[in-house]
Order: structure tokens, then C-alpha cells, then sequence
């Protein structure tokens, strides 16, 4: 083995650091072999033993947070100052919280120019922002809780989330809160017993129960369309209900016939989608993630920002890429632009529209 992380046969060798769970998800036959076509060896880490047993690498990815791991990763990393991570862990950890993950939006938002030739259908300009929201702290009392929300103007309806969005248990967990009353309910341990604090209260925007997943792995971008939450929410959707607040079951779990009556939305402008990628990608200094992006419904005043004309919701680290088609070529086309040092091409969107939580069928490319 090259000290570069080459093998002796000239390969490049990338490591993935992922917990088990993932790991098995991600990290399959199909990929490995395809790696192995284009002269990449795709090498799992064990997240356990040292990194020294286990590189070098010319390329290592990860998504473990474990203190011992860190720490693990910035001895190697000194000492193999060639190798690239993906990503630092300096950029990770904003979007390991959801008080500051949508940070890159900031008080202004983002604005995105068409480029020429770009769709006009929604002219020559569009605007990007991220809802309202404020944190609840486990030691919040009523009356700080109340203030925060009018210092903020937010009213019911609330989507409360945890604060972490790190993985722990509990992190997607979601809560709908109704009424004031709920936020008072919430902070003095009287609301749905599978809900705690600390908890981010963002401000609900209707959308029609249908949102846009952007998925990046550097300069590849894929949209998938997916059912989303809609107040009233169907009672087979609801996990719990007490006083104000209810909590609501994943997404991807379900049960109505949610997907099949949300508002039918023409696609986002490729132009867009494909520049707020990129523009998130800078801003956050990271290449592998992905965005809930809605379409704010008419006549919201006071919930939409700016009056933007789109709204980032979630930010999420290293997501569940496998479940895209085709996801391992996209992954090997991501790598070799990583290894090659090639100049990246313009960022191809993958367009992938399903009403599913799993995409189902794939357009064509841009």
C-alpha cells in the first residue's frame, strides 16, 4: 500500500466510517463492484479499532458521531494530511442541530438569478427562505416560552420538533401544536409523553402536503416529490393526541391517503434547484446532504418570510442516499470527481418525482 492510499495495484481506496445499521444499507455488493470498475476500492471502517490498521485512504467519508471517533479521526487526519474527509466535522456539526441548521438563510434569505436560457416560467429572479422558529429549552417556564413566541410573531399552528437532529433516539420525532395553550402544555411536561424538551417550534406554512427532497453528493443533484404533513391531519396519521398537541408518525410511515390528494405543484425551475444546491453546498462547506424545499401556498401573511417564493424546512447530514435508483453510479461519479481532482461538469439534476417515500420512477436528466 502507497502512502497516498493507492493500492499496489494503483487503485484508489475510500473509506466509509458508518454504524453498523447504515453500514449494511449503504455499503453493498452493487456499489463496491461498481467502484471497483472505475479502479476505486470501497473500504468499510471499522469504527472500533484505529485508523492506522485500517488506511491509508485517499479519501475518507463518515457519519458516526462518537466522541472517541472524533477524536480518532483528527490523530490519523494529522497524521496523513493528504487524506480528504468528507466532510469536517466543523461543518457537520451546525446541521446536527435544528436551531442552526438553516443558518446559511440567515435575516435575507437566498436569491437565485436565471441563468440564460433557464426556465422563466417563474421570472427572472426567485427567493429562498427558512420558516420562523425558536428554540425551548428543558428549563423554559410559560412565560418565556409565550414571550419567545411573539418576540418571533409566530402563531398556531406549530410544528415542534427536538432540538438534536443528530441521530439519538427520539431526533424525528414531530409534534403539531394547535393552539398557545399546546406550547404551555409542552413546557411543563403536560403534553404527549413521547415528546421532550429541549424542542425547536418552527412556524407551520400550508404547502399543499407536498414537498420537494433535494439530494446533493457534490455536484449531483436529485429531487424527489414526496408527501408531506397537511393540517387537519388524518387521525390514522396521528401517534398521540393530548389537550393541543399531537404527534404525528413519520412521514414515510404514513398510513392516509395523504400522497394521494396533496396538491398537485408543477416542478421547481431546474435552475433553481440545481443553484440553491450549489449555493447550500458553499455556505455549509459540505457535499453530502439533502433539503426539504415547499412551495409556500397563497395568502399565508405573516408565516412566509420575505414573501418567498420557496422555503427550506430540514437540512440533513449523509441521508439515505441508497434509496434513490441508481444511486451507486451517482456515488462513483461522486468519488471519482473527489479522486480525479477533474474539473466538476455543471451540476445535473436528476429529476426523480414520486408521490412515494421511496422514488419510484426517474426522468429525464437536465
Amino acid at each position: 500500500m502507497s502512502v497516498d492510499g493507492r493500492d499496489h495495484n494503483g487503485r484508489h481506496v475510500v473509506g466509509i466510517a458508518l454504524l453498523p445499521a447504515k453500514a449494511k444499507k449503504h455499503l453493498g455488493p452493487k456499489l463496491i463492484e461498481k467502484a471497483a470498475e472505475m479502479g476505486i476500492e470501497i473500504r468499510p471502517v471499522h469504527v472500533g479499532r484505529p485508523l492506522e490498521e485500517q488506511g491509508p485512504f485517499d479519501v475518507l467519508l463518515h457519519k458516526v458521531r462518537r466522541k472517541e471517533w472524533e477524536e480518532e479521526l483528527v490523530r490519523y487526519s494529522a497524521k496523513h494530511p493528504s487524506m480528504r474527509i468528507i466532510d469536517s466535522m466543523e461543518a457537520i456539526r451546525p446541521i446536527m442541530s435544528r436551531l442552526s441548521m438553516l443558518a446559511p438563510f440567515g435575516d435575507h434569505g437566498i436569491h437565485l438569478k436565471r441563468p440564460p436560457g433557464g426556465d422563466d416560467r417563474e421570472g427572472d429572479e426567485i427567493s429562498v427562505a427558512a420558516p420562523q422558529q425558536i428554540s425551548i429549552s428543558e428549563d423554559c417556564s410559560r412565560e418565556e416560552a409565550k414571550r419567545l413566541l411573539c418576540q418571533a410573531n409566530m402563531k398556531p399552528p406549530l410544528l415542534a420538533k427536538p432540538l438534536w437532529a443528530d441521530g439519538r433516539d427520539g431526533a424525528h420525532g414531530l409534534a403539531v401544536i394547535h393552539e398557545v395553550d399546546g406550547v404551555e402544555q409542552l413546557v411543563s411536561g403536560e403534553g404527549p409523553s413521547d415528546f421532550r424538551l429541549p424542542a425547536t417550534l418552527q412556524q407551520y406554512v400550508e404547502h399543499g402536503g407536498c414537498l420537494f427532497k433535494v439530494f446533493v453528493m457534490g455536484p449531483i443533484v436529485v429531487m424527489a416529490r414526496r408527501p408531506s404533513l397537511n393540517i387537519p391531519v388524518p387521525p390514522e396519521d396521528v401517534q398521540d393526541e393530548l389537550g393541543h398537541i399531537q404527534t404525528i408518525a413519520r412521514i414515510s410511515s404514513f398510513q392516509s391517503e395523504m400522497a394521494g390528494t396533496a396538491v398537485l405543484q408543477g416542478d421547481p425551475p431546474q435552475w433553481m434547484v440545481q443553484g440553491l444546491a450549489q449555493e447550500l453546498r458553499k455556505r455549509l462547506r459540505l457535499n453530502l446532504f439533502n433539503f426539504d424545499l415547499l412551495r409556500p401556498s397563497a395568502n399565508q401573511p405573516g408565516r412566509v418570510p420575505r414573501d418567498a417564493d420557496y422555503m427550506v424546512i430540514d437540512i440533513n447530514y449523509f441521508p439515505g442516499f441508497e434509496k434513490l435508483p441508481n444511486y451507486e453510479t451517482m456515488m462513483v461519479d461522486f468519488l471519482s470527481t473527489l479522486l480525479h481532482k477533474r474539473r466538476e461538469a455543471p451540476p445535473a439534476l436528476k429529476k426523480l418525482m414520486s408521490f412515494s417515500q421511496k422514488p419510484v420512477s426517474r426522468g429525464s436528466s437536465a
